[in-house]
């Protein structure tokens, strides 16, 4: 089987519609809680509303802060909501473990592992996975 390569540098982030539906599971739940609230004059429904806020200023920096940078010889992981943390990690020193759900192989969506003799980190829902393992599987 002939190596594909990669151009460098590939930049892999989350899965789009998942942040998308994410955001709008929110901005539903809390029109529905602020219409309810406003129609039965229940004044405790009306808290969902910047609990709702919060939470989808949470999903947006996680969205935008998780990313995987592929180049030759290193891999680049960023994960963290409001704290991000960047490991950037060579590709000697690192195994790889991707985990698919059902629908995540039809889309090329999964779970990366990223596990090193010290350190595993977990980036999930990252788009491209298929990128990553053919990475992992060039010879140095």
């Amino acid at each position: 089987m002939p190596t594909q390569r990669i151009p460098c540098p590939t930049v892999l982030r989350g899965f789009t519609l998942a942040y998308l539906l994410y955001l709008s599971a929110l901005a539903i739940s809390a029109a529905l809680s602020l219409y309810i609230g406003v129609l039965y004059e229940r004044l405790l429904l009306w808290a969902w509303v910047p609990v709702a806020i919060v939470l989808a200023a949470y999903v947006s920096c996680r969205f935008k802060t998780t990313q995987i940078v592929i180049c030759n010889r290193s891999l680049a992981a960023r994960v963290g909501a409001f704290r991000a943390r960047t490991k950037i990690f060579r590709r000697n020193q690192l195994e790889v473990i991707v985990t698919y759900k059902p629908l995540g192989r039809l889309l090329d969506v999964g779970t990366v592992e990223l596990v090193t003799f010290t350190e595993r980190i977990v980036v999930r829902n990252i788009a491209g996975v298929s990128h990553i393992l053919a990475w992992a599987e060039q010879t140095a």
